[in-house]
């Protein structure tokens, strides 16, 4: 697969390997919205009015997205997944430790959630996931969110911003996907639409993707 292949931010052996974990753990103060304090300063400034009771975090690693929201949003169940087995695993255990009992951590592909009931979900967030992978990969986790949301529900995405130029985007393609093509705009130019239901999206920064769900 991809994420067996292709060494994401060059970490060793691929994404799926046990190997990477400490690595991605110890990056956590090195990468914007892997931050916690930045995560929660940004969710409660964007967010932080709401009141969902079901939260959905999308490729949570060890789990730093999902502490973040359970601990902003403690009257809700957070459901936590990500594609590699070790780092849920890392996560439950520090999940115990950190004595944080309203998550739920799940190894699971985004690409394909049909075990989640459609429009179960008042919220959904994702953090510096979008751009490790294909745009066709991304493009269905997208129409995943979209089945999952309630009407009235929000998608929240931190990602990094989409290049002007071509050159700057080449880059971009061969350091994260290794030469898959890669699209960041597919997130923050999309409008979804299906019967009973639309999607608009809003951007009120040039990393951060706010797709609201509004009932016709």
């Amino acid at each position: 697969s991809h994420f067996n292949q292709t060494y994401v931010h060059f970490l060793p052996g691929g994404y799926l390997n046990g190997h990477t974990v400490r690595i991605s753990y110890l990056g956590r103060s090195k990468f914007n919205f892997l931050h916690e304090s930045l995560l929660t300063e940004w969710l409660t400034k964007l967010h932080g009015d709401k009141r969902p009771k079901r939260i959905l975090d999308i490729g949570t690693g060890p789990g730093f997205s999902a502490f973040v929201l359970a601990q902003l949003f403690p009257e809700a169940e957070v459901v936590a997944i990500d594609l590699a087995a070790p780092y849920i695993r890392m996560a439950r255990q520090w999940q115990d430790l950190r004595n944080i009992t309203n998550i739920q951590f799940y190894q699971g592909n985004a690409e394909d959630l049909s075990w989640l009931e459609d429009e179960s979900f008042d919220f959904i967030n994702y953090a510096y996931v979008l751009h490790e992978m294909p745009a066709t990969s991304a493009m269905n986790i997208v129409t995943e969110t979209h089945r999952l949301l309630k009407p009235g529900g929000v998608m929240n995405g931190f990602e990094v911003p989409f290049p002007d130029s071509d050159l700057e985007r080449q880059y971009m393609v061969d350091s994260n996907t290794w030469g898959y093509d890669w699209q960041v705009e597919v997130t923050l130019d999309i409008v979804i639409v299906k019967p009973k239901s639309r999607s608009r999206v809003l951007n009120p920064s040039r990393n951060q993707t706010h797709i609201t769900k509004f009932s016709s």
